[in-house]
């Protein structure tokens, strides 16, 4: 009888668990950052996800590649389809060059985004939570990756973006030091 219960449960949980499986989606391309107080959007399309994500199945890391001379210029901010925005980074890491392979997501190794220098390698806790999107919205549709070069004389080039979703059991690191 205790076999047949553990059992019932076991199949209960996998029938209610998110079938989804862990997705990435990536900017078809990348392009010029302007320079001077002009912000540019990289859109891509996210097809395919359930219709809500959530504490359990969310958004779980943004990736970015961004050659910049200056990288404490800019702000990036991620755009959700129903128009939701977080700043992924706020005029970090001071005189330093670039965002190489950068991950941005709640449980990042390298601490804080905000408390780190470049170049940026590795990953990150983003300036605000990326959990903000997993609210039960839907995630297909439209999302971008927006940055600001807030000063000129340094001119940049997005490389590279993209969002993941997976299981998300990454609570909220908490609120940032200085943002």
């Amino acid at each position: 009888m205790k076999l047949r219960i553990i059992l019932a449960l076991f199949i209960a949980i996998i029938c209610i668990a998110p079938s989804a499986k862990s997705q990435s989606f990536i900017t078809p391309s990348g392009g010029a950052i302007p320079d001077n107080n002009t912000m540019v959007c990289f859109p891509f399309t996210v097809s395919g996800l359930p219709a809500q994500i959530d504490s359990w199945f969310g958004l779980t890391s943004v990736c970015l590649d961004i050659s910049h001379t200056y990288t404490a210029d800019l702000k990036i901010f991620l755009r959700s389809p129903d128009n939701t925005i977080i700043t992924l980074v706020s005029n970090t890491g001071g005189s330093g060059d670039n965002f190489t392979s950068t991950c941005l997501q709640e449980d990042g190794t390298s601490g804080w985004i905000v408390s780190g220098a470049a170049p940026f390698t590795g990953s990150y806790i983003p300036d605000q939570s990326l959990n903000i999107f997993n609210n039960g919205m839907n995630p297909n549709g439209t999302w971008e990756i927006c940055i600001l070069d807030e000063v000129p004389s340094d001119a940049g080039f997005l490389n590279f973006a993209a969002i993941n979703f997976g299981n998300n059991t990454t609570h909220d690191a908490g609120l940032s030091q200085g943002v």
